[in-house]
């Protein structure tokens, strides 16, 4: 498929998201190890910890849900 935008690597955003407890790492290393072949660099961002970063009265539960 060919660029018609002009920019080089435009900048993408990947938004993974599932029930507490499932284990996303190996859809998200797929993901980085394919970005990363065509030239890509990643970075990784876990919501549930930046909303750790800010005072709140909700606790975020950190229990492991695999049985």
């Amino acid at each position: 498929m060919e660029n018609t935008s002009g920019v080089e690597n435009p900048e993408l955003f990947f938004g993974l998201v599932g029930p507490i407890g499932v284990d996303l790492d190996v859809v998200q290393e797929s993901l980085v190890e394919s970005l990363q072949s065509v030239g890509y660099k990643t970075q990784i961002i876990r919501v549930t910890e930046l909303m750790q970063s800010f005072s709140s009265d909700i606790l975020v539960d950190k229990k492991d849900y695999f049985p």
